[in-house]
């Protein structure tokens, strides 16, 4: 049995309901200046997360570069022989530990997500924080904020618990 919760859509309209009737014009500006600052902080910081990301593969690709190219240049043996007297030829590493295309898209490719997912966090912490010096300038918007969010979800509250008592099935049909 599925019960009927408010969607997205729902949600998003009665939250645009609210923030129209119940905050005037200085509060809305305030609070869209705050959401304008979090998300410029959250693009620069995936942005520099990003570039870190792929400076560090860059730099982990070519060390692995370097060392390969350190080992495949010395002089190696070509045979090895044993105390009985047999001699084997000796199998070479390089093809092992070549560098391969899949590792440099692979590293190249989970660096640059990490960086990426590294930065978003840490520019949405700094948004934060910094958000929350510019908004607890002003107690009163601070509460108005507060109660309005209180009221909001009451409200959501409130309709999911009548849909609740309406007991609306939304059962899937049985194609």
């Amino acid at each position: 049995m599925f019960i009927f919760y408010p969607t997205s859509q729902d949600l998003k309209l009665l939250t645009e309901q609210r923030y129209q009737r119940d905050l005037s014009d200085s509060d809305r500006e305030v609070l869209e200046n705050a959401a304008r600052k979090l998300r410029t902080y959250v693009t620069a910081g995936k942005i520099l997360g990003l570039g870190l990301g792929l400076f560090s593969a860059f730099r982990i690709r070519r060390s692995k570069m370097q060392k390969y190219t350190a080992f495949h240049t010395q002089e190696k043996p070509l045979h090895v022989v044993f105390a009985d007297g047999r001699i084997e030829a000796a199998s070479g590493l390089s093809t092992v530990s070549k560098p391969s295309k899949f590792g440099h898209v692979a590293t190249y490719t989970l660096l640059g997500l990490c960086g990426c997912a590294i930065g978003r966090d840490a520019g949405g912490f700094l948004g934060h924080m910094s958000n929350r010096k510019s908004l607890n300038q002003d107690p009163n918007l601070k509460v108005r904020v507060e109660e309005l969010h209180q009221q909001l979800r009451a409200e959501i509250l409130r309709k999911e618990a009548d849909a609740l008592d309406k007991k609306q099935d939304l059962r899937l049909s049985e194609d």
